[in-house]
């Protein structure tokens, strides 16, 4: 007697019990499949319940890795298959394909009887291959379908998978940054009433959460204020590092020097230590003065940055002596750059994110709406100056995203 196939019974019944039993296993699929869970537990489940429920005895599940470019078999049950053997050609499948109807079939030879392709954005990524598996030609036609469907289903989950770890990741990197970028803050100084005679005020806006712009300001006594701004080479993580240790860097060589500082030796000893630390591969620009309260005198060196730009008596100087970005070779001459202050003059310090933010049209800021207002208007604090040259700013990229670190530290002498 020949066994009895359901899928051949005229009996409405039946073949509907058939499909709900089908759907049943298909939504035990949805609802194991997690986010949160691994690529190997979503590729057991899909292929165990195609077993149990088809009652197929030969079995490969394959995927194609974008990583290698390779496909790789990811479970075999029943097949026997060379640790070499090339599967490239499936790429070129994607239509469920009758392997023995095709004659000198590369997989003939394997008795696989069905090559079951699952498509992505019609694009194959997947592969079953099947053999064994159905009694009539009616239940071989509906077990093909079913499987295509609950691989469909697999690769969604494991796309769904990777998706979530990646949203795991940067939501980790996020925290990271966010931890470094209080670090950082942390890092710059608080307190700006350093001196009676000196009003500062100051801006400074990352382009990532971190980033290689910095001030700093340092009392070295009751006479004598240091000041600094910088832009280390590049953005992001890297570069905060090496923020960070510029920083100890100067507070040190700073701190020798509280007898008699001299500006030049500064320069020298944080040129030797970053080039110690980053071999040339990176560099910095730093513009660095010492203001002397009693002299009424500003001494300052600029290391290739951007010169600031000082409202001495109403009328503009730019602040451009000094020598070579540090870090990048030893420095043999260092030029001194030396003023006098008066009282309501105005000193603009900032970095290239600043004069070189682009609006929609391609074109630079630049340091000359800054030049103008300076010389056309009349400022009662520091702070004002950072405000309208904030709102210069943003004025002018009208919603252009910025494409670097932006500093300004501004000093309003009393």
């Amino acid at each position: 007697m020949s066994s009895f196939n359901a899928y051949n019974s005229k009996d409405l019944g039946v073949l509907l019990e058939l499909k709900r039993q089908e759907s049943q296993a298909i939504l035990d699929i949805v609802r194991c499949t997690q986010p949160n869970m691994p690529t190997l537990n979503l590729i057991l489940i899909v292929v165990n319940t195609i077993r149990a429920q088809l009652g197929v005895k030969k079995l490969t599940l394959l995927l194609y890795d974008e990583t290698t470019d390779k496909i790789k078999i990811e479970k075999n049950f029943g097949f026997k298959w060379d640790n070499d053997y090339n599967f490239d050609f499936l790429k070129d499948i994607s239509e469920i394909t009758n392997v023995q109807a095709i004659e000198n079939h590369p997989l003939a030879s394997q008795k696989v009887e069905y090559i079951i392709p699952i498509n992505r954005n019609s694009v194959s990524c997947a592969w079953f291959f099947i053999a064994d598996f159905a009694d009539s030609e009616e239940e071989k036609q509906n077990d093909l379908i079913f499987i295509e469907t609950v691989g469909t289903i697999l690769i969604i989950a494991i796309d769904n998978a990777k998706l979530f770890e990646n949203q795991m990741k940067q939501q980790k990197i996020n925290q990271e940054l966010e931890l470094a970028e209080k670090i950082q803050s942390h890092l710059l100084p608080r307190n700006l009433s350093v001196h009676h005679q000196l009003e500062i005020a100051t801006f400074i806006k990352a382009h990532y959460k971190v980033g290689g712009d910095f001030f700093d300001i340092i009392k070295i006594n009751e006479d004598e204020i240091f000041f600094c701004i910088a832009d280390v080479s590049g953005k992001g993580i890297s570069s905060a590092l090496l923020v960070s240790s510029l920083q100890a860097h100067i507070h040190a060589h700073v701190a020798r020097s509280t007898t008699k500082p001299s500006i030049k030796s500064i320069v020298g000893h944080l040129n030797k230590s970053l080039f110690d630390l980053t071999n040339g591969e990176k560099f910095v620009t730093l513009f660095l003065g010492i203001i002397n309260f009693k002299k009424r005198m500003i001494s300052y060196v600029n290391a290739g940055h951007n010169p600031p730009i000082f409202l001495l008596k109403r009328k503009i100087v730019h602040l451009e002596n000094g020598c070579i970005p540090l870090g990048i070779m030893p420095i043999t001459k260092i030029e001194v750059g030396s003023l006098p202050f008066f009282e309501g003059d105005i000193l603009f310090c900032y970095t290239d994110g600043f004069v070189e933010q682009e609006n929609h049209n391609g074109d630079f800021l630049g340091s000359q709406s800054i030049v103008e207002y300076l010389k056309n208007t009349k400022i009662y604090s520091a702070q004002q100056v950072v405000d309208d040259a904030v709102s210069i700013y943003n004025q002018f990229r009208k919603g252009f995203e910025p494409a670097d670190d932006t500093t300004l530290l501004v000093l309003k002498f009393l």
